[in-house]
């Protein structure tokens, strides 16, 4: 019962850093949705080999319109798409023959497999693009075929892929050329994401005091035994990370069931930050704190 407080301050705050994290991959999918699915989009009459040759660091998705509303798609990182969908799955590897449809485009049944034909090829539909089947992307085709890709000077859309942080999409919510009004939320995502932020830092002073006030009594009693300051700080630390561990381990297990398994990868990365945060803040109240002298809490 001892770490109880502490406990309950870093699972809400955990908690609260999955809900914004997919509060932020909601408002990525209605960004992409009235943007025709492009996040940064850059128009280059090139080829496919010289755009992977110039980017090679970056995560691409890259379109080549063929006509109308059908598009053939090609990723350097497949895991990283996040396109809307209402239905189904999205491509994994390149050139799978493989193609996502708005709700209104005209499919087949074969072998209980829908598909599409488009120019004698046959492709399979794996997915519904928006987020329902009444979204801007109702008419829209997306193919997953490499061979468009195979032409030299064509015109490409290299698109950077959404991988910029929560508060980073939120401020750029004024490069959306097509965003409607009911899905405009803006006034919102920016205090959402100043709000916080600020709640976090709040947080993470708050989980170092209250550690601090934990174990200041033992800590005098132990350096009046003889033990040096840097070694009960090590120790006070280890029992810190012992316990947003198994905090952090919680919160995770709580929201598992709920939200994609790409929240909880980011949200591994954000607890160890905010671990970090938490005992960099606690090493620094520990020397301010702590008088030289004798050992006593100020």
């Amino acid at each position: 019962m001892e770490y109880t407080k502490h406990s309950f301050f870093i699972i809400c705050a955990c908690l609260f850093y999955i809900v914004v994290t997919q509060l932020s991959d909601q408002y990525q999918s209605i960004r992409l949705e009235n943007n025709k699915l492009y996040n940064k989009p850059q128009i280059q009459r090139t080829n496919l080999q010289q755009i992977l040759s110039e980017q090679r660091s970056r995560s691409l998705n890259i379109f080549y319109s063929i006509e109308g509303r059908i598009r053939a798609f090609y990723s350097t990182n497949y895991e990283h798409i996040r396109f809307p969908l209402y239905e189904g799955r999205l491509f994994t590897v390149a050139n799978t023959k493989e193609a996502l449809v708005g709700g209104s485009v005209e499919t087949k049944w074969k072998n209980n497999q829908e598909y599409i034909t488009y120019k004698g090829q046959e492709y399979a539909v794996i997915g519904k693009l928006g987020r329902s089947s009444e979204s801007n992307l109702y008419y829209d085709v997306v193919l997953n075929d490499s061979d468009y890709f195979m032409t030299e000077n064509e015109v490409f859309v290299v698109d950077e892929q959404g991988t910029e942080s929560f508060l980073q999409q939120i401020f750029a919510i004024n490069q959306i050329q097509t965003m409607s009004q009911r899905d405009n939320s803006h006034v919102f995502f920016q205090g959402l994401s100043v709000y916080g932020c600020m709640l976090l830092i709040l947080t993470s002073i708050i989980v170092a005091i209250l550690f601090w006030q934990t174990f200041v009594t033992q800590n005098w009693i132990i350096f009046l035994s003889g033990i040096p300051k840097h070694s009960i700080r090590l120790q006070n630390i280890k029992v810190m990370s012992t316990v947003l561990i198994i905090s952090s381990a919680l919160a995770a297990l709580i929201a598992y069931p709920y939200v994609p398994s790409y929240v909880i990868n980011q949200f591994y990365v954000f607890s160890t930050m905010f671990g970090i945060s938490i005992i960099g803040i606690y090493y620094v109240l520990s020397h301010l704190l702590w008088e030289e002298s004798d050992g006593i809490v100020s």
